[in-house]
């Protein structure tokens, strides 16, 4: 009689436990600012449920049972090692830029732990080290051959975690084995999955050598286009596609449909900005930047605007003005208000020899479309003359 409530009591912490682990395994697969926090806390808690456990295979057969075995063996092992010393972990995954708990263990965190001579104590708490946790001192280091062979095997894994499909999964292991492109892929697989772009059990069930393959979350008929077999479309990849995904990667998770509108406009911006740059330099010395919504005025950095400096500031500071004045209501400050919106086009009149009237209304038409596309947009106004006889030029 007194068993099953003895029994029932002994069972609470691991289903507490179980319930821990599935809630941080969520969090963790979420590509977000929360992921080092999560992670964390997620070797606490898988270091406290191991201690449950009297060996690892029992504690193996626990997760398989509650169905929380989605980390690879490698991976368990290396949160669990990471457990020896949370404030290096912590500054592991802060440092190291990528995701993967295994590379980051193997790469960054255990050499630092040998050179403190930590790890004996690390490896007797660790489940199965993904490598050996510390080299007899006169051992020398592996054959080049035998350091491939390991590399070779640390991919396959990488590999089979990220993608479900066993042809996908032939595909991408034939494409890092490649003697051409292998090392130049091998870095893509990786760049994908630091930026969250791919997950694990995530990748395209796909058999055709595209880079769907490492941007499964984009929109098909982008990703599928470039072709990793290509020389040439593997150039834009490595020159355009990534170094604009990289650059905008939040937007890419927040808005993974518009991928292709996310480049285009990156690289928009960059040849703005150089074009920018080049005009700055023929600049008269009086002449200031226009900037109207977010767009570039002057200097002139597309062709075709055929508007001069002055035309310009006539019609950008009437705008100015009229943006201010609309804010006002009473009469007295209305008749102000018009008075004042017309000293512009009257000292553009005096002091440019009669000037180009309609030029100026279209630049202040072109304002308008602006201010409706962008009215939160960046503005960079010239200064204005201070005296009567002072203009532009």
């Amino acid at each position: 009689m007194d068993a099953s409530p003895t029994n029932v009591v002994a069972i609470r912490p691991k289903e507490a436990m179980a319930t821990r682990l599935r809630a941080l395994f969520s969090r963790c697969d979420k590509a977000t600012e929360d992921w080092i926090s999560a992670s964390l806390e997620l070797i606490q808690t898988l270091k406290e449920a191991r201690n449950l456990f009297p060996s690892n295979q029992t504690f193996g057969v626990w997760l398989a049972e509650e169905e929380l075995d989605v980390l690879s063996r490698d991976d368990r092992a290396a949160l669990l090692n990471m457990a020896h010393d949370l404030d290096l972990a912590r500054m592991a995954f802060q440092e190291s830029g990528r995701r993967s708990y295994r590379l980051i263990w193997r790469e960054w965190m255990e050499p630092r732990l040998r050179s403190a001579a930590k790890m004996e104590s690390v490896v007797a708490e660790s489940e199965k080290p993904a490598e050996p946790a510390t080299p007899a001192p006169d051992r020398a280091d592996p054959p080049s051959g035998k350091r491939a062979a390991s590399d070779r095997a640390d991919l396959n894994a990488l590999v089979n975690e990220y993608f479900r499909c066993l042809g996908t999964r032939a595909l991408v292991k034939r494409l890092l084995t490649d003697k051409k492109n292998g090392a130049e892929t091998s870095r893509w697989l990786q760049w994908s999955i630091d930026q969250g772009f791919l997950r694990k059990g995530a990748g395209s069930a796909t058999v055709k050598p595209t880079f769907r393959l490492f941007v499964p979350i984009g929109p098909l008929h982008y990703t599928h286009q470039w072709l990793l077999t290509k020389p040439t479309h593997r150039e834009t990849i490595a020159t355009r596609v990534i170094p604009a995904l990289t650059a905008r990667r939040d937007e890419v998770l927040a808005k993974p449909d518009t991928i292709q509108a996310i480049v285009q406009d990156y690289w928009q911006q960059q040849d703005t900005a150089s074009r920018v740059a080049q005009a700055k330099q023929f600049m008269a010395p009086a002449q200031e930047e226009i900037v109207m919504f977010g767009q570039q005025i002057w200097p002139h950095v597309n062709a075709g605007l055929k508007y001069d400096y002055p035309t310009i500031c006539t019609a950008v500071w009437t705008l100015r003005d009229m943006l201010a004045f609309f804010k006002e209501d009473k009469a007295m400050s209305r008749a102000i208000q018009i008075r004042l919106l017309m000293k512009w086009y009257r000292k553009y009149l005096e002091l440019t020899s009669g000037g180009d009237i309609k030029k100026v209304f279209g630049m202040l038409d072109r304002l308008a479309g602006l201010l409706e596309q962008h009215p939160e947009g960046e503005c960079k106004y010239p200064t204005s003359p201070k005296r009567d006889d002072e203009w532009v030029k």
